[in-house]
């Protein structure tokens, strides 16, 4: 589950049907830090990567090149932590029997129209 996710879940939410749009009603005090009015996940996400692109424009390649390297460490230390997180693999094969499960059944299906 990504940050994202997780903060949204923190808080109420109401979400119209068949729509990608989300209000919040009413939320407890100190979730407002994961509110954002008129804002998508993907807006500032955008916004965050021109941000720190303009912020690295000024910095020497040397420099440049330690940050990268710290945030590939960093990506490597956070996966260390997530694989000691107990029943993530048996989400993962949950998921993936139920997607074996309905392509097993969608074949089965477009076997017998053929047949008949």
């Amino acid at each position: 589950m990504r940050t994202w996710d997780c903060l949204k879940k923190c808080r109420p939410l109401e979400i119209a049907p068949f729509s990608r749009t989300e209000t919040v009603d009413k939320y407890e005090p100190g979730s407002a830090v994961t509110y954002f009015e008129n804002q998508t996940p993907s807006g500032l996400k955008k916004k965050l990567r021109a941000a720190t692109n303009a912020f690295a424009e000024d910095l020497d390649k040397d420099l440049q090149e330690r940050i990268i390297q710290e945030g590939v460490t960093v990506f490597k230390l956070n996966n260390s932590i997530v694989q000691t997180v107990e029943g993530v693999n048996e989400i993962f094969y949950k998921r993936l029997f139920k997607f074996l499960a309905i392509v097993v059944v969608v074949a089965v299906i477009v076997t017998f129209t053929r047949l008949f």
